[in-house]
């Protein structure tokens, strides 16, 4: 399968055509990063991206038809606004802050990133936040807990700054690698749990070391890539 082939298969699924059109550069910006950074063939690249197939399902299921409709009423609406203000540093502040606001309000209607029972948990220090490629990606919660004798995961609440573009991050892209003060972290996971205009709320797991001290969280690829460190050893303030 080469690139164009696989960007059309992992893009089949977004019935909106501007959707795909957006999240088609995206994916071709992590294809040319991951090749230009790693020295992979295109092949490689587009294996280590993953099955184009999942991908497909799962950003059909993240962008709805209705929600592009919405996001185009928004735009004219905006656009009135902008002509109603004359002036677009006017149009920042009136415009983007009260919806900011209005997303911060919405947010305490949407159920956070479930965690499942453990035999064992506890809640340490987080709050740290990075930027990279236009996205910002803040730590509001993490968790260690292990089930039994099982390893110790490390379970983190990620809200995602969407800032003014629409497309929610597609995290299994941008998350590029976890370790530990212990060594190297095992299994790592990825999910979402909603977004809303200019945020999104994600669910990262990794496995850390027992006697790690600290986990970093590395996002994005080459000049781009920039690190979360979850203190393990410090809890977090009730």
């Amino acid at each position: 399968m080469n690139e164009k082939s696989w960007l059309d298969t992992a893009t089949a699924k977004i019935r909106f055509r501007p959707d795909r059109r957006a999240v088609r550069r995206e994916l071709e910006a992590h294809l040319e990063d991951l090749r230009e950074h790693t020295g992979l063939t295109e092949q490689a690249a587009l294996e280590a991206m993953g099955d184009p197939g999942r991908i497909a399902e799962e950003l059909g299921r993240i962008h709805r038809p209705w929600l592009g409709y919405l996001w185009r009423a928004s735009q004219i609406a905006l656009a009135g606004t902008a002509v109603f203000c004359c002036l677009l540093a006017i149009l920042a502040e009136a415009v983007y802050q009260p919806l900011g606001r209005l997303a911060g309000g919405l947010e305490s209607l949407l159920a956070p990133v479930p965690f499942t029972e453990a035999a064992e948990e506890q809640e340490v220090s987080s709050g740290m936040a990075v930027e990279t490629g236009g996205y910002t990606i803040r730590a509001e919660r993490a968790v260690l807990r292990r089930d039994e004798d099982g390893p110790w995961t490390l379970a983190v609440d990620l809200r995602i700054g969407l800032g003014w573009r629409r497309e929610p991050l597609i995290l299994q892209n941008a998350w590029s690698g976890a370790r530990s003060s212990a060594g190297a972290c095992g299994q790592r996971t990825a999910a979402y749990s909603a977004s809303w205009l200019f945020w999104q709320k994600a669910c990262i797991a990794v496995e850390v070391p027992e006697d790690a001290e600290w986990a970093e969280l590395d996002f994005g690829w080459g000049e781009r890539r920039r690190t979360l460190r979850i203190d393990l050893t410090e809890e977090a303030e009730t």
